[in-house]
């Protein structure tokens, strides 16, 4: 019987090592092709147009899918780092800093958005103070540009649509709030992130609410013809948030030039 177990949990193992082996080996191919000009390469396959277009799209989206899941592994990482370091003394962060692995530091200690912008302390002041009159342990961050707002959320199973109307098959993993009554918490969550972009907005996505099935996101990009500059809000709500709350917040932030001084 062990004997069985230890030749199945090798087994399993070398399974594991082959399916990683060949997943970064179709990486690198991805990544080489991504490199090259589609309609060049389908050519050569010798597709028609009809054919193209579908493998083009098919292409697109999974690259969109790839993305999506980068960007949650690196949120994830994020969440992880800083719940370390808020747990740890300041002694134990020391002894962290001389025992562990440099590499493992860097991406504990490393801050990928930079210093707090100075501009912008007034107003994430003016978002803190709206944010805490509705829900008082929400956490409120400044890092570089952008300011991030965050209580009572967890990972949800989203399946995004996609540009053609149609569903993307694969979920993808998104941090979200959770409804009133979850986990036995009386209020509901929300999740928020505002970035101060300088220039003008050059994208194609226009300010707009998304039905993500759990929770809205809503996308909005107010721009300052004084500053220059445009803000990319994104705001993750039940159904249940306060209406007063999404009124404020949205007026606050058409109105951020007024909280953000000219350089």
């Amino acid at each position: 019987m062990r004997f069985f177990i230890l030749l199945s949990t090798t087994g399993l193992i070398l399974t594991m090592g082959v399916w990683m082996a060949v997943g970064q080996e179709s990486g690198r191919r991805e990544s080489s092709l991504s490199q090259k000009k589609l309609p060049e390469f389908f050519q050569k396959l010798g597709l028609d147009e009809k054919q193209q277009a579908k493998l083009a799209q098919i292409h697109e989206e999974h690259a969109l899918y790839l993305r999506n899941q980068l960007a949650i592994v690196e949120q994830h990482k994020q969440l992880r780092n800083a719940a370390l370091m808020d747990v740890l003394s300041e002694e134990q962060k020391q002894r962290l800093r001389e025992h562990a692995p440099q590499d493992y530091l860097e991406t504990i200690e490393r801050d990928p958005a930079g210093p707090p912008n100075p501009r912008l302390r007034e107003f994430e002041k003016a978002i803190r103070k709206l944010v805490l009159e509705h829900y008082p342990e929400a956490i409120i961050k400044l890092e570089g540009n952008t300011i991030s707002v965050e209580w009572n959320t967890m990972p949800f199973m989203i399946h995004t649509r996609m540009f053609n109307a149609k569903w993307w098959q694969r979920p993808g993993v998104e941090i979200g709030p959770q409804g009133a009554g979850f986990r036995n918490r009386m209020q509901s969550g929300i999740v928020g992130e505002i970035e101060f972009c300088p220039g003008q907005y050059g994208g194609m996505a226009a300010s707009q609410t998304f039905d993500k099935h759990y929770y809205k996101d809503q996308l909005m990009l107010p721009r300052s013809e004084t500053l220059d500059a445009y803000l990319n809000v994104r705001l993750k709500f039940p159904d249940d948030a306060p209406k007063e709350f999404l009124d404020r917040f949205s007026d606050l932030m058409y109105r951020f030039d007024q909280h953000v001084p000219k350089e």
